[in-house]
């Protein structure tokens, strides 16, 4: 490597550590194949695992609340599992529920996108919102 690429990474890098961490998860979600070169849905997750963990749990706080009270149900399952579950239609199984969000024109990289971008938009996101408990807006009935 020579002077000026080190250069110009240690200014990409200086770029990069000025980006709020909704602009860094745009920009990984725009440009996956930079930081994972055969994109999974497991690959996918640690990352954005990751990127939580680094904003102190700022940037998915109530994200498992949210995904929960969207769907209508109430799981003990950590939001990857569950997207994952509605995702392939498994959560019906699991619960004996009738979630209806099967769509098989999407990856499931994409469903889980959607949903993030949406939780982003909604008040749910904001730290000073409290989400809406789940036992309140329609528990799985035993």
């Amino acid at each position: 490597m020579n002077k000026s690429d080190r250069s110009s990474t240690a200014g990409a890098v200086e770029r990069v550590n000025t980006l709020t961490i909704y602009e860094k998860y745009n920009f990984f979600k725009t440009h996956i194949g930079m930081f994972i070169a055969e994109p999974t849905y497991i690959e996918t997750v640690a990352l954005l695992k990751g990127m939580n963990y680094a904003s102190n749990n700022n940037f998915l706080g109530n994200f498992n609340k949210w995904v929960n009270y969207k769907f209508n149900i109430n799981t003990p399952f950590e939001w990857s599992v569950l997207i994952k579950y509605i995702y392939t239609g498994e959560i019906n199984s699991i619960f004996n529920l009738e979630v209806q969000y099967i769509n098989k024109n999407t990856s499931d990289i994409l469903f889980l996108f959607d949903l993030i971008d949406e939780f982003l938009e909604s008040s749910f996101s904001q730290s000073k919102m409290s989400c809406p408990t789940i036992s309140d807006h329609n528990p799985i009935k035993k």
